[in-house]
């Protein structure tokens, strides 16, 4: 049975480190078992490169689903290709290349997303995020932040 994501989690709250271990541990067991895939949520390249580690000593079972994230809500940084690309540059801390997306905090969301495109990964855009056009106007809705991806993917040859 394939295995189908049914949330998402911040790794940091679900591998951490010290007494919660064995939490974490059944967590896998359990989600395993249930053929449920773990999307893990990664704020930081530091977090990248922390579960490639769990994923290696066995800790995180494969196959790994993870979610990059440039940026932050709070304080408000916008996330950047130069931040997507020190994610990617974590991620060959993994022996077997995770499936992988990307969603960004800001009005660079959409080149972020064309980039992670481009390197392999998949597209995940939306008011989660971000709530601004690449030129810094209020989007309305988010079928128009999926119509400019979907334009600028085009453009950059990646088609949709």
């Amino acid at each position: 049975m394939p295995h189908e994501p049914a949330g998402d989690t911040a790794a940091i709250m679900v591998v951490p480190n010290g007494a919660r271990r064995g939490k974490a541990d059944r967590f896998y067991r359990w989600a395993t078992g249930e053929g449920i895939a773990v999307q893990h949520i990664l704020y930081a390249p530091s977090d990248v490169e922390r579960l490639a580690r769990h994923v290696a000593t066995g800790r995180v079972p494969g196959p790994v689903q993870s979610l990059y994230v440039p940026g932050r809500y709070a304080p408000p940084e916008d996330g950047t290709v130069g931040h997507l690309r020190s994610f990617l540059d974590a991620a060959r801390h993994f022996t077997d290349p995770p499936d992988w997306a990307a969603c960004a905090f800001g009005r660079n969301e959409t080149a972020c997303l064309v980039q992670a495109v481009k390197a392999g990964g998949k597209a995940r855009i939306g008011f989660e995020n971000n709530l601004e056009g690449a030129d810094g106007s209020p989007a309305t809705d988010n079928a128009q932040r999926v119509a400019e991806l979907k334009l600028a993917l085009s453009r950059a040859g990646c088609g949709f």
